[in-house]
């Protein structure tokens, strides 16, 4: 989803994207161990329908000869967000939650360990 006058890269899976002009009011406080992010969406975050991310999609990397895996090597699938929710339909960005309105995301060292 591109917002704000953003347009579409050229890589392949933006052909699933969808660029509105609503401006996301973006806000981000930093703290010593993370950060949160605050946007507006609208209901255009509801129209996209992009594919389910997995090695299929990637595909090999030339350099490296590898999809993208998990550290035994084995293909994963994208279907968990930044926050641990899984979702069964593909999502646009790092929440699988998004609705039309304000929406934040908050991220933390804490989590991480």
């Amino acid at each position: 989803m591109f917002l704000e006058g953003a347009k579409k890269g050229f890589w392949s899976g933006d052909e699933h994207s969808v660029t509105d002009p609503f401006v996301a009011n973006v806000t981000r406080q930093d703290s010593p161990l993370g950060v949160r992010i605050t946007f507006n969406v609208n209901d255009a975050v509801l129209k996209v329908k992009g594919p389910i991310v997995d090695a299929g999609l990637v595909g090999i990397y030339p350099v490296v000869k590898q999809t993208i895996e998990d550290r035994f090597g084995r293909s994963i699938t994208v279907n968990t967000d930044i926050n641990g929710r899984k979702f069964t339909e593909p999502v646009p960005g790092p929440a699988s939650n998004l609705e039309p309105g304000l929406n934040t995301v908050d991220w933390s060292y804490s989590k991480t360990k």
